[in-house]
């Protein structure tokens, strides 16, 4: 196999834009609900493992499949939540004057994107889409600021 990275980004804390309170790490904002991906995600099972990590009891009541629905439930200011600057790139467009971004001081984490495919296989195909995968995410990243 070969692996070409693609991008490295670290988790966020997403609240309310009139969330008002410092928020450094990942601790309870009891003030607000913790609103979850759900398990049957990758990126669910890596935050919830990072929460656990922690050994930080954040309540299961509220859990998305997916960053829309979690992030319009913050910027409707049901909760709070950690995500990716990917994901709410996905989003941004809909929710972002509605929610006030913060990065993870205290019990930081990442994920990391790779492309993987069958050592020689494709030819160079797999290094050149990852190259052209890397130029469009920093072209995109440039052009949003978050």
């Amino acid at each position: 196999m070969e692996i070409h990275p693609l991008l490295e980004e670290p988790f966020v804390l997403v609240f309310p834009a009139d969330y008002k309170h410092p928020a450094t790490g990942l601790e309870a904002h009891t003030d607000l609900r913790f609103i979850r991906y759900s398990l049957r995600s990758a990126i669910g099972r890596q935050v919830e493992r990072q929460i656990n990590r922690l050994r930080l009891n954040l309540p299961i009541t509220a859990e998305f499949d997916t960053a829309s629905g979690q992030l319009a439930a913050v910027a409707a200011g049901t909760g709070w939540s950690v995500t990716t600057p990917l994901c709410l790139l996905q989003e941004y467009a809909k929710v972002g004057a509605q929610v006030r971004v913060e990065p993870i001081k205290r019990g930081q984490f990442s994920r990391s994107l790779k492309l993987i495919a069958r050592k020689g296989a494709l030819g160079d195909v797999p290094r050149s889409i990852a190259g052209e995968i890397q130029k469009n995410l920093t072209e995109q990243g440039t052009r949003t600021s978050l």
